[in-house]
């Protein structure tokens, strides 16, 4: 009669046994997946928080004014005027060709040749399609709504005389520096100071939350008053 309370008791004991097996298996888990949040956060924790942040901060910079060159009377030989440069994010463009399509007649350039810059971008998050446009073109752009087309303010450099003092005046380069003549030689006085526009996006650009702005102003460049007449000389 004492036979199946021997095998019960040896049953129950097993099962006690695995129990405590099983638990401690799920708290040697626990335990080493706890160091391992504690390893992710203490040391991996900085760099991935800062990689984190470059991936969600966009950054632009603001260009700051060149300053004009003036002759002995206050006459305007050198000035900078206000343009807008049309980029392209080719990772939000889902359709090349039909993006291309509308720009085409506002920036007066072929579509393919648009496609193309944005098919061929050596970055795939950015591509300049066109510098240094009016104003008027780029509100035409942004009034067409296009995802991952945008303007970015820029300079032209612009000599109203023409050709008055040109061996004197120098010129500019494509970035703003100045690369012969007076241009080059007072060019730190004449570039100014750039400054920086950082706010806080998504993966495909859209703002999080408030967009978190910070702005730093430009600050921009002196103007350079020469001894020269540019009527008698």
């Amino acid at each position: 009669m004492s036979a199946p309370c021997e095998h019960s008791g040896i049953a129950d004991a097993r099962q006690v046994r695995w129990a405590r097996i099983a638990l401690g298996t799920l708290a040697v888990a626990l335990f080493g997946l706890a160091l391992r949040l504690v390893y992710i956060n203490l040391a991996m924790g900085p760099d991935l928080r800062a990689r984190a942040a470059a991936q969600q901060e966009s950054r632009r910079d603001l260009p700051a004014g060149r300053g004009a060159i003036l002759d002995t009377r206050g006459r305007v030989l050198a000035v900078s005027r206000a343009r807008h440069g049309i980029f392209a994010d080719p990772a939000l463009i889902a359709r090349p060709d039909e993006t291309a399509r509308r720009l085409a007649d506002v920036l007066d350039m072929p579509a393919g040749q648009i496609e193309n810059e944005i098919r061929i971008s050596e970055s795939p998050r950015f591509c300049w399609l066109k510098r240094r446009v009016d104003d008027t073109t780029a509100d035409m752009v942004r009034a067409l709504g296009l995802s991952g087309i945008g303007t970015h303010p820029e300079f032209e450099r612009h000599w109203p005389m023409h050709e008055t003092a040109a061996q004197l005046l120098g010129f500019v380069g494509a970035d703003g520096i100045g690369l012969e003549g007076l241009e080059a030689t007072h060019d730190v006085h004449l570039r100014g100071t750039p400054g920086r526009r950082s706010v806080r996006r998504d993966a495909r650009r859209n703002l999080l939350g408030t967009g978190d702005h910070r702005i730093r102003a430009p600050r921009d460049g002196g103007h350079l008053l020469l001894t020269i007449d540019s009527v008698i000389q």
